[in-house]
């Protein structure tokens, strides 16, 4: 709405802290949390997420604080220095990025003074002109994405990857998006310009349709052609970032206590807990005392990228810790306190909030549980995305239209940017649909009226997690498969008279087990003759429920089928199971 207000909250804010900030009695706030079912009294922690949905419902659009649940690292003019720039590296998973870092690093990283690297960790240094390049190694895999994703939010510059003989894919768009949506500025390296299939002019093309126009091509976008493999353009990317670094005038304070991220966390045998921490602001010591998220500590070993220990650590250096209490998320905000009861406090109540957010999204579904009986019969999946920004929509687009076959399909019956709105909710409801809301909000009034109205809505963060419900949901939708499995194969060695209801014919075992009730079919010359079910199995007088390999047993076998000598018999079970994309 045009006419909200704009509020600043932190990261937890208790509830009678939020109803002073709204200006609204605390019972009113109550009220609101209850309608929206959550249970909370005057002093508990809400969680910004929460506390921003409340807020809207009053009248306000809350931002979140750059300091989350500790205080502020107070930087004056005199303790504000030139800081070395935080790169990520981002792209397609395909287009190069590990072999990009792996020839920087082995070729500028700051040396220890044992020298080399000991060990590898999420972020380490790298030097070039005598200037120190800090980077986010942030795995590209799909385990690993919302590490990319909060890649973005906590570095300078990102450098966008694309193969010169690939192109432009959804993960470059998706890229692409989170460093918009950071602020941060782009530097493109075009990679692989060693494959002969190399275009780099298509990849320009490419990059101005998406905004990024090239600065040879009278835009602002730094596009630099590299190959890791044979070291070419590496410096040019370098010196490009460094360029970059010195425009921005990248600063922190050096002094007081420190506060940084967590980039990475992992138990140590011996040590327990150890997270690799990127300095922002301060200076982070050995000895002091520590809350990071819901967790907290007093740090026992300080290292360097290297492995090296060290007593100190500056912004933007990025150091491994031990001392902590359990091991923390990744994003984690880090902060030196006083005491150790002021990080625990800090801590629990940090804790407290995730908990009350977890009950607010306690009523979430998944794309992948929204699947209905009508659209098991018709084999289609009607969808509305709406998303933030037009390229994060034109990537949720492409990848979903890619997904199905001749069998299931996904349905794309709305597209739009923006906030999930009444309209969306009605549409939904008319065509049956499910509402993807990617990395936008949906107001408490909004999951009303979709409970109400009684339309799904599935919300992400992650284009690959929305890819892997969708392609779950579209399974779901294709019929099972019945797949035939033998279980033995026999070789008829005597038959017997019977009758009209039965009949008993002498078979070896050659391979497998003939049990007592399988079905089986009888085979001459590779053809299919009859089948039937084993209604009797007899290990000379002994009646048995199971025939090994290597023996001989009296079968008895329904009386209309005409037995030969030589036949064979082969037994199966048919089982039901179900299939994936």
């Amino acid at each position: 709405m045009s006419d909200q207000k704009p509020i600043v909250l932190p990261n937890i804010v208790p509830v009678k802290d939020l109803a002073d900030k709204l200006d609204v009695p605390v019972t009113k706030i109550i009220g609101m949390l209850m309608k929206n079912g959550i249970m909370a009294t005057i002093n508990e922690n809400l969680d910004f997420e929460t506390a921003a949905i409340i807020s809207e419902e009053f009248g306000f659009t809350a931002e979140l604080a750059s300091k989350l649940n500790t205080e502020a690292v107070i930087n004056d003019e005199q303790s504000l220095k030139e800081r070395p720039p935080v790169v990520t590296i981002m792209g397609h998973v395909d287009h190069g990025k590990t072999t990009l870092l792996d020839t920087i690093r082995k070729s500028n990283v700051v040396a220890s003074e044992s020298g080399g690297i000991t060990q590898h960790i999420a972020a380490y240094q790298v030097t070039h002109n005598k200037k120190v390049i800090t980077f986010l190694d942030t795995p590209g895999h799909a385990a690993f994405t919302a590490m990319r994703q909060h890649g973005a939010n906590i570095t300078d510059i990102v450098v966008l990857v694309i193969a010169a003989d690939d192109g432009v894919k959804p993960q470059t768009i998706e890229a692409i998006d989170h460093a918009k949506l950071a602020n941060v500025p782009i530097i493109v390296a075009i990679t692989k310009m060693d494959q002969p299939g190399a275009n780099p002019d298509r990849i320009k093309q490419q990059l101005a349709e998406l905004e990024l126009v090239p600065e040879d091509w009278g835009g602002q976008t730094v596009v630099v052609p590299i190959s890791a493999k044979t070291n070419m353009g590496i410096d040019q990317l370098l010196e490009m970032i460094l360029l970059v670094a010195e425009m921005k005038h990248y600063q922190a304070s050096f002094e007081g206590g420190a506060s940084g991220v967590v980039v990475e966390s992992h138990m140590q045998i011996g040590k327990g807990p150890m997270a690799t921490v990127l300095v922002q602001n301060g200076q982070l010591k050995n000895s002091d005392v520590i809350t990071v998220g819901k967790t907290y500590g007093k740090i026992r070993t300080l290292q360097d990228f290297n492995g090296e220990a060290i007593d100190n650590a500056l912004p933007s250096q990025p150091v491994v810790i031990s001392g902590l209490r359990q091991l923390p998320n990744f994003g984690d905000q880090m902060v030196v306190v006083d005491t150790e009861k002021q990080a625990k406090d800090n801590a629990l109540r940090f804790a407290a909030s995730i908990n009350l957010g977890r009950v607010h999204t306690i009523n979430k579904s998944g794309l992948d549980q929204s699947v209905t009986e009508e659209q098991m019969e018709s084999k289609e999946l009607p969808i509305l995305v709406k998303a933030d920004v037009q390229g994060s929509l034109e990537a949720v687009k492409t990848v979903l239209e890619d997904l199905g076959n001749s069998e299931v399909k996904i349905n794309l019956v709305g597209l739009g940017v923006g906030p999930v709105s009444e309209s969306d909710i009605t549409k939904s409801r008319a065509s049956k649909s499910i509402v993807v809301a990617f990395r936008v909000p949906v107001s408490a009034s909004m999951r009303q009226l979709a409970d109400k109205e009684k339309v799904n809505i599935s919300s992400y963060d992650v284009i690959y997690d929305l890819v892997e419900d969708a392609k779950t949901a579209l399974s779901k939708l294709l019929p099972p498969e019945e797949v035939v499995i033998d279980h033995a194969h026999c070789k008829v060695i005597a038959v017997f008279k019977g009758n009209t209801k039965s009949q008993v014919i002498g078979v070896l075992v050659e391979d497998g087990i003939l049990k007592m009730g399988e079905q089986f079919r009888v085979m001459r010359k590779k053809e299919q003759i009859g089948e039937g079910k084993v209604l009797g199995l007899r290990r000379g007088k002994e009646e048995v429920k199971e025939m090994l390999s290597g023996q001989e047993a009296g079968v008895q076998i329904p009386g209309d089928l005409k037995i030969e000598l030589k036949d064979e018999l082969i037994s199966f079970v048919t089982e039901v199971h179900t299939r994936t994309l």
